[in-house]
């Protein structure tokens, strides 16, 4: 007859260990996978909120989940940004937005966020008519790039850390027409445009902390300058360049069109006259360069639709 085998009360105890320690992963496991689809189904929810505009609804929905306190500090970070976008470009009220985002930076958020962040902090302290907070930020951050002066030269004005020269100055009224930059020939003139410059940069400086080079009709503007400098270089290249009138051409246009210049002498309209023969064959050359794109790209005018 066999004997039966005994085991020491320490052994069973270490079973029991065991199969209890494998039990709670289990259970755990189970939980965490069960939170994870719960979280899964709540952010599925709130996203839906705010596809539908129901943004005060969204914004509860997405607080519950990070009251749940099963985010990673990352995506803790996300999803408080999530809620000041929400609040900031769907509510326009900045001061939540702003705590959001001051939340979300403190989270650690990823690294391509945090930038993101310090440009959304700016445009809410701006929209709250807090200029110094949003210059502050931005010196903190460094987040925007700093636009220099022209290296060396005499510096005649500061901009927060950005310096403006005498060569920059003098460069900007080599750009105004001859007339306007006769007119900063004295000391008292050229601080007057210094201080107008100045004004301008830092109304565009605001103006760029403020988000409005995102604005739809300010991108709409600059498309339709961009078009007008582009038709401006083209006709310049195609049609007015290739525009020269002598002096002989111009007297020849003014002897046939004496009713035009009032019985004045062709020395008194000699200019008046070069120009107007230069604008007569500019309109020639641009009918013909038309005719030959349209002819090109084989464009077509429905007169009877008109």
């Amino acid at each position: 007859m066999k004997e039966s085998k005994t085991y020491s009360p320490i052994l069973w105890i270490l079973l029991l260990l065991i199969l209890a320690a494998q039990a709670f992963l289990i259970v755990r496991s189970l939980s965490r996978g069960e939170a994870e689809a719960d979280i899964d189904k709540m952010q599925e929810y709130a996203n839906a909120l705010a596809d539908n505009r129901l943004y005060s609804q969204a914004i509860a929905e997405y607080d519950r989940i990070l009251e749940t306190g099963k985010l990673s500090e990352k995506k803790s970070a996300n999803l408080n940004y999530l809620v000041g976008k929400i609040y900031m470009e769907r509510l326009s009220e900045y001061e939540n937005a702003a705590a959001r985002f001051v939340r979300a930076k403190l989270l650690k958020p990823e690294e391509h966020l945090e930038r993101e962040l310090s440009l959304k902090l700016v445009e809410c302290y701006e929209r709250l008519g807090r200029s110094f907070d949003a210059q502050r930020e931005l010196e903190r951050e460094t987040s925007t790039s700093e636009k220099p002066g022209t290296p060396g030269g005499k510096v005649v004005a500061r901009i927060g850390k950005r310096e403006v020269t005498l060569s920059e100055l003098e460069e900007e009224i080599s750009r105004l027409p001859d007339f306007a930059q006769k007119e900063t020939n004295t000391r008292e003139r050229r601080l007057e445009f210094l201080k107008q410059y100045v004004g301008a940069e830092l109304l565009y400086d605001s103006a760029l902390r403020k988000g409005y080079d995102k604005d739809p009709e300010v991108l709409k503007g600059l498309e339709d300058v961009k078009k007008q400098l582009l038709v401006q270089k083209i006709f310049q290249e195609e049609v007015y360049s290739k525009i020269e009138v002598s002096d002989s051409d111009a007297e020849l246009y003014y002897q046939a069109h004496k009713d035009e210049f009032e019985d004045k002498s062709f020395g008194e309209v000699k200019e008046l006259a070069r120009l107007k023969l230069q604008q007569e064959r500019s309109q020639e050359e641009f009918d013909k360069l038309i005719a030959r794109l349209m002819k090109a790209e084989k464009v077509e005018i429905f007169e009877d639709q008109l």
